[in-house]
């Protein structure tokens, strides 16, 4: 059962991160190429994230580390948001539970018909 949610977990995420790159400003390939899928899954809990930012993009500035995927996002005092990232999550994310949602009944629906409870 834990095997299938987190495949389909992950091909979600690879889904969702090439989607994320595609919408990322394109003159900066430093940005696109900081999206990124991280699988933090355990024994007992599937868990994949998608981020960007990080060290690809932060920059040392006077004032001290600056990641300017965040400002990219949101923009700053000086700098116009063009954001990239949340919208494309926010556009995707009922597809992505859908299918998510269909994996667990489908697990679901084999336990159940096989008795398995793991």
């Amino acid at each position: 059962m834990h095997d299938r949610i987190s495949a389909e977990l992950r091909k979600n995420a690879n889904s969702l991160a090439e989607d994320i790159r595609s919408s990322a400003p394109s003159e900066d390939g430093d940005l696109r190429a900081s999206v990124r899928i991280e699988d933090r899954t355990d024994q007992r809990n599937p868990k994949v994230y998608v981020r960007a930012g990080g060290q690809k993009t932060t920059k040392t500035t006077a004032a001290g580390p600056y990641d300017y995927a965040n400002a990219t996002e949101f923009g700053t005092a000086k700098q116009s948001a063009r954001p990239f990232f949340y919208p494309t999550v926010r556009r995707r994310l009922p597809g992505i539970r859908k299918n998510i949602d269909r994996a667990l009944r489908t697990v679901l629906d084999l336990n159940v018909k096989t008795g398995r409870t793991r």
